[in-house]
């Protein structure tokens, strides 16, 4: 009987332990879909509130390179009608691109601190953000490398490079020629194109501003024999 009594207390005590743990962890999902997770293909976050301090260093550096406008994150308190994209776009030339969820999107922004600024200060963003380059690539590529049936040779890969919406494809040959890409064909439907690069240029690519993702041509068909 004994031995009865010193097991209980010690389930007992596991299973408060577990039940404190599912609370937690209950509180911190809740948490987070409060906050509202960016959820983009190459990874989920959650984003402090503000202006990204990064997404400011890459507004500088576009308009030493005279560039008029970049691409950025925006995570709104609360999704925008129409009419408030209306004033958005009007009154600080906010481009709102494709949805992100939660309550995010691709944008494009003039290249000018202040717009930011406002953005998060009067016109109810809840944060602004730096797209990173490895957020524009295939996760599966930058752990384990372009998958075999999409390589050429030991350094070539064949991909798809989707742009943004608002790139003309002017801009998108310009952008793909100054890594060496030997471009196969152009997708309309993607605003984008099939192209063969060196692997290790990938990243490099995805730096660049106009491109949105990059990832792996898809297998091709097994044909049927079976009739």
């Amino acid at each position: 009987m004994k031995k009865v009594f010193v097991v209980i207390p010690a389930v007992l005590s596991l299973i408060c332990l577990l039940a404190w743990e599912c609370v937690q962890a209950g509180e911190v999902q809740k948490k987070n879909a409060d906050a509202g997770a960016v959820r983009l293909k190459s990874r989920t976050f959650v984003p402090a509130q503000g202006l990204d301090q990064e997404l400011l260093k890459y507004i500088q550096i576009g308009k030493k390179e005279k560039r008029d406008r970049v691409h950025a994150l925006v995570q709104f308190f609360a999704v925008p009608d129409i009419n408030e994209r209306k004033r958005l776009e009007k009154d600080v030339k906010l481009h709102i691109l494709d949805p992100i969820p939660e309550r995010a999107y691709y944008v494009s922004i003039p290249t000018n601190i202040s717009v930011a600024r406002e953005l998060v200060e009067k016109r109810r963003v809840r944060w602004i953000g730096y797209i990173r380059p490895k957020d524009k690539v295939a996760p599966w590529i930058l752990d384990k490398g372009v998958p075999e049936h999409a390589r050429r040779d030991k350094k070539r890969a064949d991909l798809i490079v989707e742009f943004f919406g608002d790139v003309p494809e002017r801009d998108q040959q310009q952008a793909l020629q100054r890594h060496s890409s030997e471009l196969i064909n152009r997708i309309i439907p993607l605003n984008g194109w099939h192209i063969v690069i060196n692997e290790s240029d990938i990243v490099k690519l995805a730096g660049e501003d106009p491109v949105k993702w990059i990832v792996e041509v898809p297998r091709p068909q097994e044909l049927d024999n079976d009739g």
